[in-house]
């Protein structure tokens, strides 16, 4: 019976078609929930690297718009922390600086305000 597709060997009673219509559901119940699962695992590894890329574009642009650029060394340091971390796609100021270590915090803290006091005089 379970040699469908072969002419030599089919079911001749009913008991052996509703067999062979059973076998065939349960077959095809766990293909389906083996291919889902399958499909679940490579969506999740999707979903993940989309997340990534959106945390490491917001920091970039976290980056640029607040001028960290030209201190290089800080700015890979902070880059480097998040893609380690892989927090969330809506990166805010004050999370970046929860993140940091205390040493980063004020270093960035202090560049921060070189610039801002740049700009007033």
């Amino acid at each position: 019976v379970s040699a469908i597709g072969n002419s030599t060997l089919y079911p001749k009673n009913y008991f052996e078609i509703f067999f062979a219509i059973f076998q065939l559901t349960i077959g095809m119940t766990f293909y389906r929930m083996f291919m889902g699962k399958i499909s679940t695992l490579v969506m999740k590894k999707d979903e993940k690297i989309i997340k990534v890329r959106g945390e490491l574009s917001s920091l970039e642009s976290y980056i640029v718009s607040n001028s960290l650029d030209d201190d290089k060394k800080l700015a890979e340091e902070i880059r480097r922390i998040f893609v380690l971390k892989n927090s969330s796609t809506t990166i805010e100021m004050s999370s970046i600086l929860n993140e940091l270590s205390f040493s980063l915090q004020f270093e960035l803290a202090s560049l921060l305000c070189r610039a801002e006091l740049d700009h007033i005089t």
